[in-house]
């Protein structure tokens, strides 16, 4: 099993992301080559200990995010290039609703600011290898029998670093954010913005990336 993303409501629910049922974060590039719906979406209950299944078939489902008012959570779904909405509370309570699809890389880590908007880090943008992958089993199933460290190697974007900000109202991308450090700081994973600043964070390095707005 591979949980990934949390988030944590004022009434004690812990929302995560299970990537997928099958393997674990060590193998995670075979998942991410695999392209199928393994994933899901729990909550669990700090008080009553209870999980509970939210949703399942999900494609490398990722980081999640409660909205500033807790009554949604927005989730990604990585090799789906797609961010969806999970009503928790009102008439749609329970719905899966479509934010936005079709994102020009492979969604990460999600945060809102105080304004609302919704920060997306997209540590791997679309580009010919990642058509070529996607429309392809045989190149899929070669690169699967690389070694894991290899595997990164490939997928790992390195030309650009950043991700798009998201009005989850209008269902739109209102701003593309890119820094060319990639060198020190490439795949992006997570982007926080607070005050004048961006902080920018990877899985694959220890340093933290501020960018002045």
């Amino acid at each position: 099993m591979l949980p990934n993303g949390i988030d944590v409501s004022d009434d004690g629910k812990v929302y995560f992301t299970v990537t997928s049922n099958k393997t674990t974060f060590h193998n995670f590039t075979l998942e991410f080559l695999e392209s199928r719906a393994n994933g899901q979406l729990y909550s669990y209950d700090i008080n009553t200990h209870i999980t509970v299944l939210l949703l399942d078939d999900l494609y490398f489902p990722n980081g999640l995010a409660l909205s500033n008012d807790q009554s949604y959570l927005v989730f990604a779904e990585t090799t789906a290039f797609r961010i969806s909405k999970y009503v928790l509370s009102g008439q749609k309570k329970g719905k899966r609703l479509l934010v936005i699809k079709d994102l020009p890389g492979a969604p990460d880590n999600l945060k809102f600011n105080h304004e609302g908007l919704l920060w997306v880090a997209l540590p791997s943008w679309k580009s010919k290898l990642s058509d070529t992958l996607s429309k392809s089993t045989v190149a899929r199933t070669m690169l699967a029998k690389f070694p894991e460290w290899l595997r990164k190697n490939v997928l790992i974007e390195r030309k650009f670093a950043g991700g798009v900000v998201i009005n989850v109202e209008t269902e739109s991308i209102v701003k593309f954010v890119r820094t060319n450090r990639t060198e020190e700081l490439p795949c992006i994973t997570t982007m926080l913005q607070k005050g004048g600043k961006i902080y920018l964070g990877s899985i694959m390095h220890k340093q933290i990336g501020i960018v002045s707005t």
